[in-house]
């Protein structure tokens, strides 16, 4: 999945199936322990997505990821082919 927010300065950004998955499940509220349960994965290994995630969009702090989590479920979650999660 590509994405091209904003705050990416105007490049794509890729990411990877489960970073998709794991970003798909935190806009829809899930907190970490539910997406471990969700996608059987290690809460370590959600959190590290989550980071991964952060840092190719150039996002600093969990209210930032929040705010983006909270567009991203508005506006461009549809957007995502459902063979993605």
């Amino acid at each position: 999945m590509e994405l091209n927010p904003s705050n990416a300065g105007g490049r794509e950004i890729e990411f990877t199936r489960q970073e998709i998955k794991v970003l798909k499940l935190a806009a829809d509220g899930l907190l970490n322990k539910e997406i471990t349960d969700n996608l059987k994965i290690a809460e370590t290994t959600v959190k590290r997505h989550r980071q991964n995630c952060m840092s190719k969009l150039g996002i600093k702090g969990k209210q930032a990821m929040n705010r983006f989590l909270m567009k991203l479920n508005t506006q461009n979650i549809n957007q995502v082919p459902q063979n993605w999660y």
